[in-house]
């Protein structure tokens, strides 16, 4: 199921500034064609491109739909709007055994080859949380807001003693797998940070803000030589499995692009 996720997260990363805009008059034929022939009432369809991978949003009966391509026109993965009428009685009866009450707010339908999810977005007590539930029945993954008196108190002190006073903004638990995840949004000594910390307090992930001039010297030559009429708009460092990224928004003549380097200036896939 992380693979799956993952996919639906790549596509979140598409729609975004991350990827670039494409028109359907470049995309190669046997990609337009294995869409139109699956979809041939498709309306308002949008392209775009990253790491090799095709994305699309289309509405379809009025609903939005969300397709993943390969460069052979191979369905990756479908996504697409659900009324609350068509969420099958099985995903009501799983979200029931965690909550007395819900009222579903927000529901799409997710496939990637022989695999489907049920994603059920609504809000309670004015806090979004968010159930995956596979045909099984089975809640796969389930993440919510956090108020900062609802994260543990050993996750607070790890951050307090390693990172610095915590000026907390927002919090959301992750459950997956039987593991659960923090992940932390707020301000240490006027940074911004996201602290990924798990159940058993071990920090995961880092990330936060850093100026232009911490930037290591590699990734400016190496962003000199590929986009020199670029401005440096954003950097933050990510720190995650001893690993370091350096994650830059840059803008030119009112567009904008994100890149990720490693420390020795080498540019990464957005995926990685």
């Amino acid at each position: 199921m992380r693979i799956i996720i993952g996919l639906f997260i790549l596509f979140i990363i598409a729609t975004s500034s991350f990827a670039q805009n494409i028109d359907q008059s470049d995309i190669p034929a046997v990609v337009v064609n294995s869409f139109q022939l699956r979809f041939p009432n498709a309306e308002n369809v949008n392209w775009k491109l990253i790491n090799g991978k095709y994305f699309l949003d289309f509405k379809l009966n009025s609903k939005l739909n969300r397709l993943t391509l390969d460069y052979k026109g191979k369905v990756l993965a479908h996504s697409k709007d659900l009324y609350s009428s068509e969420v099958p009685d099985f995903v009501h009866q799983a979200i029931a055994k965690r909550l007395t009450y819900f009222d579903i707010h927000d529901a799409d339908w997710h496939e990637i080859g022989d695999s489907t999810l049920y994603e059920i977005r609504f809000k309670q007590d004015d806090k979004n949380q968010f159930f995956w539930v596979n045909t099984n029945g089975e809640i796969v993954k389930y993440r919510k807001e956090l108020n900062e008196s609802e994260i543990p108190n050993p996750v607070l002190s790890l951050i307090d003693k390693q990172l610095g006073k915590l000026d907390f903004e927002q919090a959301k638990s992750v459950e997956e797998n039987g593991n659960i995840i923090y992940i932390i949004r707020g301000e240490i000594n006027n940074r911004d940070y996201v602290i990924t910390i798990d159940d058993k307090v071990t920090l995961l992930k880092l990330e936060y803000d850093i100026k232009e001039n911490e930037i290591p010297k590699a990734i400016i030559y190496s962003l000199n030589d590929m986009y020199s009429n670029y401005d440096i708009r954003d950097a933050d460092l990510v720190k995650e499995n001893e690993k370091i990224r350096y994650i830059l928004r840059i803008r030119k003549s009112g567009g904008q692009n994100y890149l990720i380097f490693d420390q020795n200036g080498n540019k990464l896939d957005l995926n990685r």
